[in-house]
Order: structure tokens, then sequence, then C-alpha cells
């Protein structure tokens, strides 16, 4: 059995990168300005 890649299967895989990425940011940015703008401290 080979694997084989085409442009479609690459910018299925490129596009859900990408939203990994977006999403994992904007959970550390959530943090950080709870963190920070909300005055909430992380557990001590």
């Amino acid at each position: 059995m080979t694997a084989t890649m085409n442009a479609d299967t690459g910018r299925q895989r490129t596009r859900a990168a990408l939203f990994l990425a977006v999403a994992m940011a904007a959970t550390v940015g959530s943090a950080l300005a709870f963190q920070y703008i909300g005055g909430y401290n992380p557990c001590p």
C-alpha cells in the first residue's frame, strides 16, 4: 500500500494545520488576556 499525495490532499492538510495554529494561538491569547487584562492569577 503506497501513500500518494495530490494537490487537493496537500491543500486540505495545509488548511487543517493553519486552523489548528490559529486555534492554539487563540487559546493562549485568551489565557494571557485573562491573566493580564482581567487580573486573574493562574493556579498557585
